[in-house]
């Protein structure tokens, strides 16, 4: 007997649940981190982290998949212009863009 192949689940509430905390834990970013700046999601991001880390401003982070970057995002247009002096031409394949 031949196997049925699988079927994808359909969209109930656990999915919706899931959905709308992801969304929102996005909006929260949004809102309490106005600049952000994507970069290219490859090994020089533990540079990057390892400079945010002696930083005195507050930052945040998420892996945008779609767009294959993570997102920098911080709280003032100073904080996210010297994380752009630092970042944004760190390689032609890094290309620092985003919201200042």
């Amino acid at each position: 007997m031949a196997e049925n192949p699988s079927k994808p689940r359909p969209i109930d509430s656990r999915s919706l649940f899931v959905l709308n905390e992801a969304m929102r834990l996005i909006l929260e970013i949004n809102r309490d981190f106005p600049y952000q700046v994507p970069l290219a999601f490859d090994e020089d991001a533990m540079d990057v982290l390892d400079w945010l880390e002696g930083r005195e401003f507050q930052w945040d982070m998420y892996v945008d998949l779609p767009e294959n970057t993570v997102r920098y995002c911080l709280r003032t247009l100073d904080d996210a212009s010297a994380f752009k002096r630092r970042f944004g031409d760190a390689s032609s394949a890094r290309v620092a863009a985003g919201g200042c």
